[in-house]
């Protein structure tokens, strides 16, 4: 089984190194899919991808490989993240839910309150992280793509006139 998945794995990986297209378009791309999966627009990850690497004409396939970063797992774990971080950034004070709501007027107003203390560090906290993660993630993507396919193009050439120049 772990043989299996070790073969599959590895497959998916050179399918999508081999991708082609200029590097800094699929960087870029997933670069975009990461900002957006880091973001607390739930819903809308993907037309949000989608529309973004069309606009920044960024490779599609990497926006969406990079939006898939959240996911029903990683979702608490980043949004807690970005939650701490943005009411360290913006002093935020914690937040308090009403004890007993109401489902009338005045219920769903303090409701709408008490969400909006979560909103806005959150945002904030995803706003930075996300920037930062995409940056980096830029960086490492570009780097080991120009490193796979110089590796691939030694082996098919033998030389390294001309490797990572696929940009």
């Amino acid at each position: 089984m772990i043989k299996y998945l070790r073969k599959r794995i590895s497959a998916y990986y050179t399918a999508l190194m081999s991708t082609p297209g200029r590097i800094d378009d699929f960087a870029g791309g997933f670069a975009i899919g990461l900002i957006v999966a880091l973001s607390p627009w739930l819903g809308l990850h993907t037309v949000l991808v989608l529309a973004l690497a069309t606009l920044f004409r960024k490779s599609l396939a990497a926006a969406i490989l990079g939006s898939l970063v959240f996911n029903p797992l990683t979702g608490i774990f980043i949004f807690s993240l970005e939650f701490k971080f943005g009411a360290l950034i913006s002093g935020s004070p914690p937040v308090e839910f009403p004890a007993d709501i109401s489902l009338d007027l005045k219920g769903l107003q303090e409701l709408w309150h008490a969400g909006a203390g979560i909103f806005y560090p959150l945002f904030f906290g995803s706003l930075v992280l996300g920037t930062a993660a995409a940056v980096l993630s830029f960086f490492f993507v570009r780097r080991s793509l120009v490193t796979y396919r110089s590796r691939v193009y030694l082996k098919r050439h033998g030389d390294k006139q001309d490797a990572g120049d696929t940009q």
